[in-house]
């Protein structure tokens, strides 16, 4: 009998400690989920740093609460919302690998490529989306992981593969958001490919521009080398060695033109020496034509 009554005591003295202790639980819980409606409602309302407020209490007070998934979550989103990234990497990462059997799993690893995207990783951005859309191949959001992927390939300068992939989402994806936004892209990168070709006839002509300066500067040297040389020298200069020359010659010529008209019969000597005198008469002003035509040629040029 004192058997059986000392097992009455110590089941009773159980359930009353059970139940001290979902009393002292319940009050918990109940702040907890209002807590977690105040961040929800604050991050609706666009009020990013009031929502991580909301929802650290949560992890601060009860770090073992059920809804601490749901806090490191919205906390990561509200923080990616904000700019505030570190702390958003923090929170995705604790989420991810300590839940991944959360409701927000799926959405929570399209939420990494798009975090590794604003942190300016864009080549880490392409595998995570990559990776989203091999585990997760009927998404809802597979349209924005292709999106986001093009913008990544943007930043990188892939526009052939960014194109392809805005196609894409308008091809496949025709009622999503993201088909509008990506008809919206690929006029972007339209513009982007002509201001690409202008940059490139910019720096074309820039070089162009000091070739033609360098040539003129090349040519410019050389016409004064020639002025020096044909004109500005005058004792030496070859211009003025030819008329001499030819007024020496010119005036041997008129010696023996005298003589003739005295009548003295020119031997055939002197008649051969006058016709070679006439000849290179001829060719020193050859001669002379053709150095003022360089000089004005160089002028000119």
């Amino acid at each position: 009998m004192q058997t059986r009554q000392l097992q009455v005591f110590r089941f009773l003295g159980l359930a009353a400690l059970l139940l001290a202790g979902l009393t002292a639980l319940l009050p918990a819980a109940d702040s907890d989920r209002a807590a977690l409606n105040a961040g929800l409602r604050a991050y609706a309302a666009g009020e990013n740093n009031e929502a991580i407020l909301r929802l650290r209490s949560i992890l601060l007070d009860h770090s073992d609460s059920p809804l601490a998934p749901d806090a490191h979550y919205w906390i990561a989103r509200a923080a990616m919302s904000e700019g505030r990234l570190s702390e958003a990497e923090s929170n995705l990462e604790s989420y991810l690998s300590e839940f991944p059997e959360h409701e927000y799993h799926e959405e929570a690893v399209y939420q990494k490529g798009r975090l590794l995207y604003l942190q300016g990783d864009y080549q880490e951005s392409i595998r995570q989306f990559q990776l989203f859309n091999e585990s997760f191949p009927h998404s809802q959001f597979q349209a924005n992981a292709l999106f986001w992927t093009g913008e990544a390939l943007v930043q990188l300068g892939r526009l052939d593969e960014a194109e392809r992939l805005y196609r894409a989402v308008i091809t496949y994806y025709p009622s999503s958001f993201r088909a509008e936004a990506a008809r919206n892209r690929l006029d972007v990168t339209a513009a982007m490919r002509r201001e690409h070709r202008m940059a490139e006839l910019l720096q074309w002509s820039h070089t162009e521009l000091l070739r033609a300066r360098n040539e003129f500067s090349a040519r410019e040297q050389a016409y004064e080398l020639a002025l020096q040389r044909y004109r500005g020298l005058d004792d030496v200069a070859v211009e003025a060695e030819l008329r001499q020359q030819l007024d020496d010659l010119l005036e041997e010529v008129r010696l023996l033109e005298a003589q003739l008209q005295e009548g003295v019969r020119p031997s055939e000597a002197e008649t051969s020496r006058l016709r070679a005198i006439t000849i290179k008469e001829r060719a020193l002003e050859m001669k002379e034509r053709y150095l003022e035509q360089l000089i004005q040629q160089l002028e000119e040029g």
